[in-house]
C-alpha cells in the first residue's frame, strides 16, 4: 500500500442532521459520511428478505440454503438460519410473516437460544401458544414475552434476561415474507 496524502485541510467540521459531516476549507466543502453500525444500531425497519438488496441486512448460514420465491426466501434445507447479525434488543416487538415450520429465535448473549415455533397455524413458546393469523408478534419487554396475532395474545417469561439477538430458522420449503424489527 502507497501512503495517500490528504488534498485538503478543513478549518471547520459542521455535523449536519443526518449524520454528514461538512469539512469546510478556502477550497470549498468535502462532505464525509461513516456508516457504522453496531448493537444498538436499529436495523432497517422493515426487511422483505426476497429482495437481494435488503437481504444485505441478514446474515445467511450458507450458500445455497435460501433461494427467493416471489416475495418469500424459501429455505432449501431443513435447519436452514438467517440473523440480524449486528443488532442486539433487551426491549424489542418483532414482527414476522412466514409459511411453513419456521422458528423466531431469541439468542442471548452466553445462553442457548430461545425458539418461538410457528407451525400448522400456530405459535408456541414453552406454555404460550396463540393461533396465527397473518403475521405474528412477538414483544419482549423487561423480560417478559408477549405473543400476538389475529386479536389474540398470550403472556408468559422468557427466562433470560438482558440482551437478544434475532434470527430464524425454518424447515426445508418454508419462508418467510416480511421481517419488522422495531426496538422498544
Amino acid at each position: 500500500l502507497e501512503p495517500l496524502e490528504a488534498g485538503r485541510e478543513p478549518t471547520h467540521a459542521v455535523h449536519l442532521v443526518e449524520g454528514t459531516v461538512a469539512l469546510l476549507d478556502g477550497g470549498g466543502v468535502s462532505l464525509l459520511r461513516v456508516d457504522l453500525s453496531g448493537p444498538f444500531s436499529d436495523p432497517s425497519a422493515t426487511i422483505s428478505p426476497a429482495q437481494a438488496d435488503q437481504r444485505e441486512e441478514l446474515s445467511i448460514d450458507a450458500p445455497g440454503r435460501w433461494h427467493g420465491v416471489g416475495d418469500s426466501l424459501v429455505a432449501d434445507v431443513d435447519g436452514a438460519r438467517f440473523d440480524l447479525p449486528s443488532a442486539r434488543f433487551r426491549d424489542v416487538r418483532v414482527e414476522l410473516t412466514s409459511s411453513g415450520a419456521v422458528e423466531l429465535l431469541l439468542t442471548p448473549d452466553a445462553a442457548t437460544p430461545r425458539a418461538i415455533a410457528i407451525d400448522g397455524g400456530r405459535a408456541t413458546f414453552g406454555d404460550c401458544s396463540v393461533a396465527v393469523d397473518g403475521a405474528l408478534i412477538t414483544e419482549l419487554l423487561d423480560g417478559e414475552l408477549r405473543l400476538e396475532s389475529g386479536g389474540q395474545s398470550q403472556s408468559c417469561g422468557l427466562g433470560v434476561g438482558g440482551r437478544v439477538g434475532v434470527a430464524v430458522r425454518a424447515a426445508a420449503g418454508s419462508g418467510v415474507r416480511r421481517l419488522a424489527i422495531t426496538r422498544l
